[in-house]
């Protein structure tokens, strides 16, 4: 018989095991095929429900009598006594907070041997003074004799954390469910389901679950319940679980005939089966089992944005994720319903796929036990341990999602920060998106030394475990560096494993303002960013943006861009010429250069029409546009430009774009960064032309060449005009060392010391 012995003790007698005891039961079995020894410990209560069945397959099950469940002090001796004598090792895996103290004093007891705890918070904490107070004594003080507290949602990782719980001892596992349980309800299913609850077919069904009225917010629901039922009197609620306030509440809308509170059914999947949309105005939760039993059914989710929500609507369509307001749940509500046949039964084959994948009960089980293991030191995948006497190599990780074939000024500053890893005595690597798998400038990365490899091709989730094993390769301090957000959140999660790994998150591009996509910000740049450890931005509107969204003041470090300024010269005679034949731009008279990969963005309609403006005073004005967008040719054949204008697609060499244009006019909307194309252009001589916004007006500051005008076609002619008037500068470049690749890497390089990775704290091995 093993040695090992898990032993789940939970606070859990419900009749319905709901999708809980399935994966309690997950977590039992997978340690059992590990070859552990797995008990369960359950309240007296618990003795007659129906799901211990499910349990006592594998494992020895022991109830707690009432006398031992009255206080702290009485559960941790009953429990201390059923471990004692037991040459162990011995996981207890506590469940719903009532035996975690507990458990960790029945640990430290005299007989009970070789005994690691963990705590599985399952909800969300609460914020009145006092239980704030308890909570930073339990998670910040006693929370340091655990091997884990595992959290299933970041806002409760977070939470344990606020509480002062040790950083590298909270593990966010998201909830897990069997999907087989929950599976895809065809038209047969949805007319049982509706007959067995006696709903009318023709009605149109929302969902939601108010089990806690003030956390499940069924009062903000039944607004939003009368808000639809004000725009369509066929929609009929079901309420399943309530407290008698919300009948109340509902009759004082005015609800009563469109709202049924039913009692618990035998099998939850009717309900789900029954509805068109489950609508979850949660205050507050953790990773609601409601919602992904109700996608892996096919219903779709309208849901607050809670970061046990936005975790799944940022994998899933079928879960929209809108403010708690009861006007945009009722108008999420209605686009949900009201949707295409076609593309609701898409959502819901992809959501039950991915429930399915990502949260079966098996995935999440060997997580959990993968934690048991480690904790006993029984990892045979462990690291190996330091050579005696030296320091573990620290490794800087360039996390990085860009598949452009041209490698601009970017992947020359990926470089330099290469560099500035190697001259901190760490070794330099780049994980870039597998889209980029090919390109040419992949070898520039090599060339300084750096390791290059490339990130699996799947989701989030599956990104940040394998990050995690990245930086399980080696013992010593990890930093990564993450560009473009796509892997900002698998990089977070991945170091929140690891106490040697720090994140850095390098925001490149100007935020959205779209309510949705605002939303979603605040949750990740309030919440979120304060697992990592900076937030470099390139531009100053992008830093305060970033604060008005929630990042920690302290976090955010602005760091402008940086170009190699000896790539970006003033071009010969010769090569102006050249360049312009290249392009099929006239060889004499003036070229406006302008960028528009972005239409709206990068201000395409403004290029243009200046463009047009200026060429009733100067006729032999042409333009080069860098655009693939249609909106370009469509509004020059309006404005009459008759190929004034050329358009063409991004180029390897941007050097020959400056070469042949005496102009650079730079609409932007807004942008996230001190533009490279202003920097490139400046220090090849030529001036620019720039709309009024602050990464533009913080060069301007520094830099002679560039000329802010507000964002108006005929004053943007005027700067135009004068710019060609009195031509490029004689002196040479421009533009000041301060926006040299120098100077950018000498200060990612600060960073990196501030993180723990310096040249003085480090040797190359």
């Amino acid at each position: 018989m093993s040695s090992r012995r898990v032993v789940q003790v939970v606070e859990f007698d419900r009749p319905q095991g709901g999708s809980f005891i399935p994966a309690l039961d997950g977590f039992l079995a997978a340690a059992a095929e590990r070859g552990w020894r797995t008990e369960v410990v359950l309240p007296e209560s618990a003795a007659g429900v129906d799901w211990i069945g499910q349990l006592d397959a594998h494992s020895r099950i022991r109830f707690a009598p009432e006398c031992a469940l009255r206080s702290r002090p009485t559960r941790s001796r009953w429990l201390a006594e059923q471990l004692h004598g037991d040459p162990g090792p011995t996981v207890l895996h506590t469940h719903f907070t009532k035996w975690d103290i507990a458990a960790l004093t029945a640990s430290r007891m005299p007989g009970v041997k070789s005994t690691s705890v963990f705590w599985h918070v399952h909800s969300a904490l609460a914020r009145s003074p006092q239980l704030v107070t308890r909570g930073v004594l339990k998670f910040g003080v006693l929370g340091r004799g655990v091997a884990g507290i595992i959290c299933p949602a970041p806002n409760i990782a977070l939470g344990t954390m606020q509480w002062l719980a040790p950083h590298d001892r909270v593990h966010f596992i998201p909830s897990a469910i069997d999907a087989d349980a929950y599976p895809l309800a065809d038209a047969t299913d949805r007319r049982s389901a509706r007959e067995e609850l006696g709903l009318p077919p023709e009605a149109k069904v929302v969902l939601h679950f108010g089990w806690h009225t003030y956390l499940k917010a069924t009062d903000t629901f039944l607004e939003a319940l009368r808000v639809m039922v004000d725009r369509d009197d066929s929609i009929l609620a079901i309420v399943r679980g309530h407290e008698p306030i919300s009948e109340r509440y509902a009759a004082k809308l005015d609800l009563t005939g469109h709202v049924r509170f039913i009692a618990p059914v035998p099998r939850s999947r009717t309900l789900f089966a029954a509805a068109d949309v489950v609508l979850s105005s949660s205050r507050e939760e953790g990773m609601a089992y409601t919602v992904l039993e109700s996608i892996a059914t096919g219903t779709p989710v309208v849901a607050t944005p809670i970061p046990g929500h936005t975790f799944i609507a940022d994998e899933i369509d079928a879960c929209r994720i809108t403010r708690r307001d009861p006007v945009a749940l009722a108008d999420a509500a209605m686009e949900a319903i009201d949707q295409p046949v076609e593309l609701r039964d898409r959502e819901a084959r992809e959501a039950h796929a991915w429930v399915a994948e990502r949260l079966s009960i098996p995935t999440i089980s060997n997580e959990i036990v993968d934690l048991y293991e480690d904790a006993l030191d029984l990892q045979v995948s462990r690291p190996r341990p330091p050579s005696p006497g030296r320091r573990p190599q620290p490794r800087v990780i360039q996390v990085v999602q860009f598949a452009n074939p041209n490698p601009g000024s970017f992947v020359p500053m990926l470089a330099a920060a290469c560099r500035a890893a190697i001259a901190a005595g760490a070794e330099p690597e780049v994980v870039i998106g597998a889209g980029a798998a090919g390109h040419t400038w992949i070898d520039a990365l090599r060339a300084v030394g750096a390791r290059v490899r490339f990130a699996p091709d799947t989701n989030r989730d599956g990104v940040r475990r394998w990050l995690r094993e990245v930086i399980d390769e080696s013992d010593g301090p990890v930093i990564l560096h993450t560009h473009f957000t796509d892997f900002d959140i698998a990089a977070a999660g991945a170091a929140l494993a690891s106490s040697r790994a720090k994140v850095i998150w390098h925001v490149h591009s100007a935020l959205n303002h779209e309510p949705a996509v605002y939303v979603r910000n605040v949750v990740k740049f309030g919440l979120i960013s304060r697992f990592v450890d900076r937030l470099i931005c390139p531009a100053p509107d992008l830093a305060a943006d970033l604060q008005s969204r929630g990042a920690p003041r302290g976090l955010v470090d602005f760091i402008p861009n940086g170009i190699d300024g000896a790539r970006f010269q003033p071009p010969s005679p010769e090569r102006r010429s050249q360049a312009r034949a290249r392009f099929g731009l006239p060889a004499k008279g003036p070229v406006a250069l302008g960028f528009a990969w972005n239409w709206d963005l990068k201000g395409g309609e403004l290029f243009v029409r200046t463009v047009a403006t200026a060429r009733e005073t100067l006729s032999d004005l042409s333009a080069l546009h860098i655009t693939s967008d249609p909106r370009a040719g469509e509004l020059s054949v309006r404005l009459r430009l008759d190929g004034a204008i050329r358009s063409i697609e991004p180029v390897a060499d941007a050097t020959e774009l400056y070469a042949a244009a005496d102009v650079l006019l730079a609409t932007s909307e807004r942008e996230g960064g001190t533009p490279f194309a202003v920097l490139e252009a400046l220090s090849s001589g030529l001036p620019v032309v720039a709309s009024d916004i602050a990464a533009h007006r913080f060069i301007a500051e520094r830099a002679e060449g560039i000329v802010i005008e507000p964002r108006q076609p005929d004053e943007f002619a005027a700067g135009l005009l004068e710019a060609i008037a009195v031509g490029r500068p004689a002196g040479g470049p421009t533009l000041p060392a301060e926006f040299s690749l120098d100077r950018w890497s000498e200060r990612i390089g600060e960073v990196y010391a501030e993180l723990g990775v310096s040249a003085s704290s480090s040797s190359r091995m």
